[in-house]
C-alpha cells in the first residue's frame, strides 16, 4: 500500500470527495474476492466505482487549475493525493479481478484446445479408414487385373502353339508334295529308260505308239503339276486364313485389354474425385460447427454481459433517480447579474461547470456508463 498524503482540506470541498470517504472505500473493498459470480460482480462494481471518482477528480483538477497558478498546484497536489490513495485500491481489486478472468481465458482456451485434438483425431482415424479401404480395393484390382494377364498369357501361348501347329502341317504337307513329285519324276525317268531301251530295239516298229505314249506321259506330267499347284495353293490360302483369324484374335484381345485399362483408370478416378469430395465435406462440416460454436460462445458471452449490465442498472436505478433530480436542480440554480468582466467570466466559467456536471450526474446509471 503507498504511503498516504494528507490532502489539503481548503480542497477537499472542491473535489466532493474527502479522505475519510476514500479509507472507507479501502476498508470495504479489501476483503472483496473474484472468485464467486456474487464476488467477481462485487469487485466490477468497486473497480468501477474507483475508476469513478478518480476520473471526476482528475475533471475537477482540470477546471479548479485554470484561474490561477498556485491554485493549480494546490489543485495538483489534492488530486494526486487522493489518486494516490484511490490507485492502489483500484490496483488491488483489478488483481482479483484479472485473476479470474484469465483463469476463465485458460479454461477456454484448454477446452478448445481439447475439441480441436478431438476433432483432428476424428477426421485423421476417418481418413486412414478411407486410405485403407482404397487400399484394399487397389490390391482387389490389381489381383483383378493380374488375372486377366494371366489369362491373355495363357491365350497368346495357345495362338503360338496353333500356329507352330498349322506352320508344322504347311511344312509336312509341302514335304509331302515334293516326296510326291520326286517318286514321280523317279516313275516318269525310269519308264523313260525303259522305253528307249525298247525304243532302240523296236523303235522302227514302235515309233508311233513311242510318239503316243509320249504324249500321255506329258499329259499326265501336267496334270500332276496342277493338281500339286492346286494343293500348294490350298495349303498357302488355309495358312493365310488361319493367320489372318491368329491376328483378328491377337488384335481384338488387345482392344479389350485397352478398354479395360480404360474402365478401370475411369473407376479408380471416379473413386478418388469421391473420397475428394467427402473430405472436402467433412472440413465444411467441421468448420461450421466451430464457426457454430464460436457464435454460441459469443452469443452466451454478450446475453452474461446484457444481464450484468441490467442486473447493475437496476441496482443503480435509485441512486440514479435521486442524482437526476439532483442534476435539476443544479441546473435550475439562479445565476447572479454581474457586471465586472472578470465576475462574468466566474460565471460563464460556473455555469459551464455547472452544467458539465449536471450532465455527468445524468450519465450515471445509463446503459453506456454502465457498459463502459
Amino acid at each position: 500500500m503507498s504511503q498516504i498524503v494528507p490532502i489539503d482540506p481548503h480542497l477537499v470541498v472542491s473535489y466532493g470527495v474527502t479522505e475519510a470517504q476514500i479509507i472507507a472505500k479501502r476498508e470495504a473493498y479489501a476483503s472483496l474476492t473474484a472468485d464467486t459470480p456474487k464476488g467477481y460482480e462485487e469487485v466490477r462494481l468497486a473497480i468501477a466505482d474507483c475508476r469513478t471518482t478518480r476520473v471526476s477528480v482528475e475533471k475537477r483538477r482540470k477546471e479548479l487549475k485554470a484561474d490561477a497558478l498556485d491554485f493549480g498546484r494546490r489543485v495538483d497536489a489534492a488530486a494526486k493525493a487522493i489518486t494516490v490513495l484511490i490507485e492502489p485500491i483500484e490496483a488491488e481489486l483489478q488483481e482479483k479481478k484479472d485473476a479470474i478472468d484469465n483463469a476463465k481465458a485458460r479454461a477456454r482456451a484448454e477446452k478448445e484446445a481439447a475439441e480441436k485434438a478431438a476433432l483432428e483425431a476424428r477426421i485423421k482415424a476417418e481418413r486412414d479408414a478411407e486410405e485403407a479401404r482404397l487400399a484394399a480395393e487397389r490390391k482387389a484390382e490389381e489381383s483383378r487385373l493380374a488375372a486377366i494377364a494371366e489369362q491373355q498369357r495363357v491365350e497368346a501361348e495357345r495362338l503360338a502353339a496353333e500356329r507352330a501347329a498349322l506352320e508344322a502341317a504347311r511344312k509336312a504337307e509341302e514335304d509331302r508334295i515334293a516326296a510326291v513329285r520326286a517318286e514321280e519324276e523317279k516313275r516318269a525317268r525310269l519308264a523313260r529308260e525303259a522305253e528307249e531301251r525298247k525304243l532302240a530295239e523296236e523303235r522302227a516298229v514302235q515309233e508311233a505308239a513311242l510318239a503316243a505314249q509320249k504324249a500321255h506321259q506329258e499329259m499326265v506330267a501336267r496334270e500332276e503339276a496342277a493338281k500339286l499347284a492346286r494343293e500348294r495353293a490350298d495349303a498357302d490360302a488355309k495358312l493365310a486364313a488361319e493367320r489372318a483369324k491368329i491376328e483378328s484374335e491377337r488384335i481384338a484381345l488387345e482392344s479389350q485389354r485397352r478398354e479395360a485399362d480404360r474402365i478401370e483408370r475411369e473407376r479408380l478416378a471416379a473413386i478418388e474425385m469421391e473420397r475428394v469430395r467427402e473430405a472436402e465435406a467433412r472440413e465444411l462440416a467441421a468448420k461450421f460447427e466451430r464457426d457454430r460454436v464460436a457464435a454460441e460462445e459469443a452469443r452466451v458471452a454478450e446475453a452474461e454481459r446484457q444481464a450484468q449490465i441490467k442486473s447493475r442498472l437496476d441496482a443503480l436505478k435509485p441512486d440514479r433517480d435521486k442524482l437526476v433530480e439532483y442534476a435539476g436542480r443544479l441546473r435550475a440554480i439562479e445565476i447572479p447579474a454581474v457586471h465586472d468582466e472578470a465576475a462574468i467570466a466566474m460565471v460563464a466559467a460556473t455555469v459551464d461547470s455547472i452544467a458539465e456536471l449536471a450532465a455527468a450526474l445524468e450519465r450515471f446509471g445509463t446503459a453506456e456508463e454502465v457498459a463502459a
